[in-house]
């Protein structure tokens, strides 16, 4: 007998498909149906075509050849016996054999394409060891020559910010190339007397990737000198995008004074703060909250004013912040509530007035500074007489003379004023007063006169 003949099994690359095989299903040596192969994927879908192409076949079942030798007792596992191809869905045009065809698992194949395939779209397809043909129409598409430059952008810091001399800047920018592939990623920071420059790492075959780097924020030679920092990404194309942005090297301000040092707690007061060091982009805080605009306007290197927010009454530090430097001025800003009034006893009195009351509310403070008034509106009403402070909530005094019913107001030359509508009456002196008693009026009695309103 002569040597035992091995049949030739198909390599990669090679068009030639077994005759008269098609689809579906496939009997094996023993007469049994085994299933048809499949593509259900192809992995990237589209790419350029400048470079070969790496793509993943996902499908099955995907089985090799085993060469057994009996006499040995080894197995060898042959997968170069699968091919595939590029069909044009069109119809026209020649197949496009893969260059290389890699067997992963029974349900993944990986294949490299060759360069320069026309743009198109095309159907998929594989043949296995059995010569089961499977295909996947318009699986891949190929988009030509990439033309296209990566997109660049710089996540941090953001442009025009002021860094400070000495410390380290982190900085992030990203490329996207698209359905392209990155092939580097490069920053340079500089200044009139500094350079710095360096290379991301990026992943092979990556078609986005995000870079991270520091760089030390060298001394100034002059007030506000600007920074540059430039990123450049390339794709394998050759195609290269650009981003840039400019900061500013500043150094640590220097606070003086602050004016006015109180304001409504509703927020809209001009303030003006001095000091040095005042660069583009230096910005107040008062009470953690920007001034307005965007943090107050430069005037000059010595200036900067703004309007304050809107903040819960009390005492708010003020702060100069330059970059990553904040400095305290040595002076707080009051925030004054408007004065609320709430109750009052009694809530009827005579004509006459010098009834004793107590003015229950919010906000008040020491007089002259709160006033309370009597009457329809806030511009012409009686003011309280022998006013006393009690506390913040609480003031006490007589009542002015009056007629109907009125209003009682509580102002204050900062806060605002605020109002309880007709919660006083003046009564007839056929009517009577009903109401309690009150405290004794103070010893300089009533009619003694305390100012108007604020």
């Amino acid at each position: 007998m002569g040597p035992m003949q091995i049949p030739e099994r198909a390599r990669l690359g090679v068009a030639a498909f077994a005759a008269g095989v098609g689809f579906g299903v496939v009997f094996g040596c023993a007469g049994r149906a085994e299933p048809g192969v499949t593509i259900r994927a192809v992995t990237p879908a589209q790419a350029f075509s400048d470079d070969k192409v790496s793509i993943v076949i996902e499908g099955g079942p995907f089985r090799p050849v085993y060469d057994i030798d009996t006499s040995g007792g080894s197995e060898m596992t042959e997968l170069g016996a699968f091919t595939a191809f590029l069909g044009a869905t069109s119809g026209v045009g020649d197949a496009v054999p893969a260059d290389a065809l890699t067997w992963l698992s029974s349900s993944r194949l990986a294949a490299v394409l060759p360069a320069h395939i026309t743009p198109g779209t095309y159907d998929v397809e594989v043949r296995d060891p059995r010569g089961a043909l499977a295909r996947k129409p318009a699986a891949f598409t190929s988009l030509g020559g990439d033309t296209t430059a990566p997109t660049v952008m710089i996540d941090e810091p953001a442009g025009r910010a002021i860094v400070t001399a000495m410390t380290d800047v982190p900085v992030a920018f990203r490329a996207d190339d698209g359905a392209g592939t990155l092939a580097s990623m490069d920053w340079i920071v500089s200044s009139s007397d500094f350079q710095q420059a360096d290379k991301c790492e990026i992943s092979p075959g990556a078609s986005s990737a995000t870079c991270r780097f520091n760089f030390p924020v060298p001394k100034p030679t002059q007030d506000a000198q600007p920074l540059i920092i430039k990123v450049t990404a390339r794709d394998t194309a050759d195609n290269e995008g650009v981003a840039e942005t400019s900061l500013m090297i500043g150094v640590p301000p220097l606070v003086g004074t602050v004016a006015p040092l109180e304001g409504p707690a509703v927020g809209g007061t001009r303030v003006a703060v001095t000091g040095s060091n005042f660069i583009p982009g230096t910005q107040v805080f008062v009470g953690g909250l920007p001034l307005q605009p965007n943090g107050g306007i430069l005037m000059s290197p010595t200036l900067i004013e703004g309007t304050t927010p809107a903040h819960d009454p009390g005492f708010a530090t003020v702060t100069v912040r330059a970059g990553s430097v904040s400095v305290d001025a040595g002076d707080t800003f009051a925030f004054i509530a408007r004065p609320e009034v709430r109750a009052i006893t009694p809530t009827s009195g005579p004509l006459a007035g010098c009834t004793p009351i107590a003015i229950v509310g919010k906000g008040f403070r020491q007089s002259p500074l709160t006033r309370i008034w009597f009457g329809s509106d806030a511009s012409s009403g009686a003011p309280l007489l022998c006013p006393t402070f009690v506390g913040p909530n609480r003031l006490e005094g007589f009542v002015p003379p009056g007629a109907g019913a009125a209003s009682v107001f509580a102002g204050d030359p900062v806060g605002g004023v605020g109002e309880l509508p007709l919660a006083y009456t003046y009564l007839d002196p056929d009517v009577g007063d009903t109401a309690p008693d009150a405290a004794a009026p103070p010893s300089t009695g009533c009619g003694c006169g305390d100012g108007g309103p604020p």
